[in-house]
Parts: C-alpha cells; sequence; structure tokens
C-alpha cells in the first residue's frame, strides 16, 4: 500500500507541475499541506524518514511551497 502511494505521489508531482499556468490559489496550498502530511506520516511507516523516494517528494512539495509564496505565475504550483 505504503510503496504504491509513494510511487503515485512521486509520478504525479512533476505532471502538476507542468499544469496549466493561471494563479495559485489558497486551494493549491491547502494541496500542497496535504500531500507533505502524507508523505511525513509515510516517513514515520516502514520506509523510514530517509527513503530515497520520499525526500524526491518533499524537494518536490518544498518548491510547490516556495513557488506558491512567491506568487510564481508560471505554472510549477
Amino acid at each position: 500500500m505504503h510503496k504504491s502511494f509513494l510511487i503515485l505521489l512521486c509520478c504525479s508531482l512533476p505532471v502538476l507541475a507542468a499544469a496549466e499556468n493561471r494563479p495559485a490559489t489558497p486551494a493549491d496550498q491547502e494541496q500542497i499541506e496535504r500531500l507533505d502530511r502524507q508523505v511525513e506520516k509515510l516517513g514515520f511507516g516502514p520506509l523510514g524518514p530517509d527513503h530515497y523516494a520520499l525526500s524526491k517528494a518533499r524537494a518536490w512539495l518544498a518548491l510547490a511551497l516556495d513557488e506558491y509564496h512567491e506568487t510564481e505565475r508560471s505554472g510549477i504550483v
């Protein structure tokens, strides 16, 4: 279960990054934070906090959150 979710998450983040070019909304921030909480829960599970895919997911989510707060309009968020 955890591995399939993690694979889905890692595969969907680049697709989300290439989404349409529209202004970021508060709903985008909520989605980023929700995904971040899910990744954190996985880190406490059997995968462990230093798992490569979890680290990669955290990096994508950190980028998305930074771009959200910088009001980036390139579609990354």
